[in-house]
């Protein structure tokens, strides 16, 4: 991102306090943020939380279920003094180490009280507004430091409004919100800004990298290993580009490596679940989750403004994966402007550090080889060797958009800092043609509400506390991450949905499960589907009436039981299949 300014901003005492850096106006940017993302994503999941969730709503808004469990556990954690890494309440009965899934550890935490107060479900509602509207916030305290001397906060308050509605902020938010709430990786930029500019001392800066860099462990450690390496390139190229930051930069790795470890410390516990869970890390191959580079151009659902479609006739269909990794949509307004800054600040070393920022960002997110509307060309690109590496391994490189957006954000406030009309048309042209979808017309997820979950005391008559049950739906189609919710987290389940795999121990039962998730072939799964249940503990299957996401077979015939239909399911006890004489004994 822009250089700090050394040669110009005044040198202070090593030991100096970090100056109130907030004023009044600053908090009314942040509530300025909070209404724009509230208008721009939330306006009837926020109406009627009970009914809707922020989110694009991707088969049935699992993820969005998802990550409200994740706060109605980070609740249940605490209130009943349990670890909020790992839970039993999925994946019976051993349960499921959060550590290296996409969970909310940290904003779940957070979120607790509203969590108590209005449910999971408003809960999730409201962070997943104030996710952008924060992570914009910060890069609107990151663009004022790092802003030529003298702009004022207008050009500051466009560069965060720039990142908190732009095409990255918007789709995470919809699909992970664990990956929109990144306004720790501003911060981050901001600390290293403010030690270079010698307007914090070394006590205060390795204090807060440490605390920061602590949290993030608990918020995304994917996020974490990203801006690790790319503030390592970004450091090695402002020592290159910028003189005058050399000096200061001598006492930087040390510090660096003092911040870390205090991060450490903060992270321990979830190191030491990593440690112990560590064979649950999947890797990612980088040509299969990686960005198009025609979504330069193409947007997508989440950002085409319904009824106008894409200037250039290609539809979202053309792009490679699937909408909730398409976060590289810019559109010519905004390269334009890029354009135009770039060339104004071609000698200056903000102007080539941004560009080194963008130009990186892009080239590692398009994965290890080059697609084009869907078509992988034989082109190899350098994320093929930065996905050999550890931790980098997992990371989805489309993600790495984060970066681009972030340079965005701080090129537009150099390119608003020179005050003139034009310059501010362009801006809110850019604003218009990145601008959210859900401005013109929302796009939620429906929350299901079945009777039975819904209904404490019908619930309890025929699924005891505590008890295992097997879904149909099962897994990532399936919506029992809500229902479990919905239900007060009173009944524990046979898998569960919080990633695209299932732990090691499933892995016997995958015909049955893939069956269970709408793939059936006809075959029976009764073997499979036995221990299935053996080994999760199952007492209670559970098969949503009415579900037509996939092919799924008649498992109460496959065990030989007779459901009874309550509440929207068809209810059936197991006990039966697992006598001497029943089903599973036979098989």
């Amino acid at each position: 991102m822009g250089a700090p300014s050394t040669a110009t901003s005044p040198p202070r005492p090593a030991h100096a306090k970090p100056s109130r850096a907030f004023q009044p106006i600053d908090f009314g940017v942040l509530a300025a943020y909070v209404v724009l993302c509230a208008l721009a994503l939330g306006r009837e999941a926020l109406l009627h939380p009970t009914r809707e969730l922020i989110g694009v709503g991707l088969g049935g808004g699992r993820d969005e279920e998802q990550f409200a469990w994740d706060l109605q556990f980070a609740a249940h954690a605490l209130t009943h003094l349990e670890d909020p890494l790992h839970t039993t309440l999925i994946y019976a009965p051993l349960g499921r180490a959060l550590a290296w899934t996409a969970s909310l550890t940290s904003l779940g935490i957070a979120a607790t009280p509203l969590t108590l107060l209005f449910g999971a479900f408003a809960s999730f509602n409201v962070v997943a507004v104030l996710a952008p509207a924060v992570s914009g916030w910060a890069v609107y305290l990151m663009c004022r430091i790092l802003s030529p001397r003298g702009a004022g906060r207008a050009p500051a308050v466009g560069g965060g409004a720039l990142f908190a509605i732009g095409t990255y902020e918007v789709v995470e938010t919809a699909s992970h919100l664990n990956l929109s709430a990144v306004a720790l990786v501003p911060v981050a930029v901001a600390l290293v800004a403010l030690r270079l500019q010698r307007r914090i001392g070394p006590g205060w800066f390795v204090t807060l990298l440490a605390v920061t860099l602590g949290v993030q462990i608990y918020t995304s450690s994917e996020v974490l290993a990203t801006m690790t390496a790319a503030g390592v390139l970004l450091l090695l190229a402002t020592y290159w580009l910028v003189p005058p930051a050399r000096v200061p930069m001598r006492a930087l790795p040390a510090e660096l490596v003092i911040a870390y470890g205090g991060a450490l410390v903060i992270g321990l516990p979830f190191l030491l679940s990593f440690y112990h869970h560590r064979t649950e890390l999947p890797h990612v191959e980088g040509g299969v989750w990686h960005a198009d580079l025609a979504n330069l151009f193409v947007s997508t659902p989440v950002t085409e403004v319904p009824g106008v479609g894409n200037a250039f006739g290609v539809g979202a269909s053309h792009l490679s994966g699937v909408v909730t990794e398409q976060v590289a949509y810019v559109g010519v307004p905004l390269v334009g402007m890029l354009a135009a800054f770039l060339w104004e600040q071609r000698r200056t070393a903000a102007g080539r550090l941004t560009g080194i920022v963008l130009a990186g960002s892009l080239l590692f997110a398009l994965g290890s080889k080059l697609t084009v509307l869907g078509h992988e060309t034989a082109f190899r690109l350098p994320w093929e060797l930065a996905e050999k590496l550890p931790l980098l391994s997992s990371a989805i490189p489309a993600r790495l958009m984060l970066y681009f957006w972030l340079a965005c954000s701080v090129a537009c406030a150099y390119f608003l800092a020179r005050r003139e009309i034009w310059r501010w048309l362009l801006f809110a042209v850019v604003l218009i043609s990145v601008a959210p979808a859900s401005f013109v017309k929302a796009a939620n997820a429906h929350l299901e509400r079945p009777a039975l979950v819904n209904d404490r005391r019908l619930l309890a008559s025929v699924v005891p506390a505590g008890a295992t049950v097997l879904t149909v739906p099962f897994g990532q189609v399936g919506a029992e991450m809500g229902w479990q919710v919905q239900s007060g987290l009173r009944f524990r389940l046979a898998g569960g949905y919080v990633g695209f795999y299932n732990p090691e121990r499933y892995v016997p039962y995958e015909r049955a499960i893939s069956a269970l998730e709408g793939h059936w072939n006809g075959v029976s799964i009764r073997p499979e589907l036995c221990g299935l249940i053996a080994s999760s503990g199952s007492s209670i299957i559970l098969e949503r009436l009415g579900d037509s996401t996939g092919r799924f077979p008649d498992v109460f015939r496959e065990l030989g039981l007779r459901p009874r239909e309550i509440g929207g399911f068809r209810v059936a006890d197991v006990a039966p299949a697992l006598r001497a004489a029943g089903a599973c004994a036979a098989s």
